[in-house]
């Protein structure tokens, strides 16, 4: 999280204040809204499935880091 804050306050165009919130409010909504979403998952298809999922989701989370590193 330090890294991504560092990152957004850096982000041309956007005021730091204006940046930081809005990873914050992103950050926030994923902790919400991941166990709601991984149970119904789980649910229609099976625990490790849905575990599957979100290990995926965090790949893509990654792999969205380093391409945004890069663009800096």
């Amino acid at each position: 999280m330090p890294q991504l804050f560092g990152m957004a306050g850096k982000l041309p165009g956007f005021s730091p204040g204006v940046a930081i919130s809005a990873v914050a409010t992103l950050a926030y909504a994923g902790i919400l809204a991941g166990p709601p979403l991984i149970g119904p998952l789980a649910t229609l298809t099976s625990l490790p499935i849905a575990l599957a999922a979100l290990a995926g989701a965090m790949l893509l989370v990654a792999f969205g880091a380093g391409i945004a590193k890069q663009q800096q």
